[in-house]
């Protein structure tokens, strides 16, 4: 996307006297796997992932349960 980093720079909403840096990746491309590969080599990963039976049962509050708390 053409200027990505300005536009999410202007528009990212920062408290004030917050500093907020952004940054393009190296390769974009491979962005989303790297970051995948990287959620996925932390302890907690699989304490945090959410099987289909529990969405199901529960819906998206199963989501918020387990990741956001």
């Amino acid at each position: 996307f053409p200027n990505l980093v300005e536009r999410v720079k202007m528009e990212l909403p920062v408290p004030q006297g917050i500093t907020a840096n952004v940054y393009r990746a190296e390769n974009p491309k491979y962005a989303v796997w790297k970051g995948g590969a990287m959620l996925a080599d932390q302890s907690t990963f699989l304490s945090r992932c959410v099987s289909k039976e529990d969405y199901d049962e529960v819906g998206p509050s199963a989501i918020h349960a387990k990741c956001f708390l």
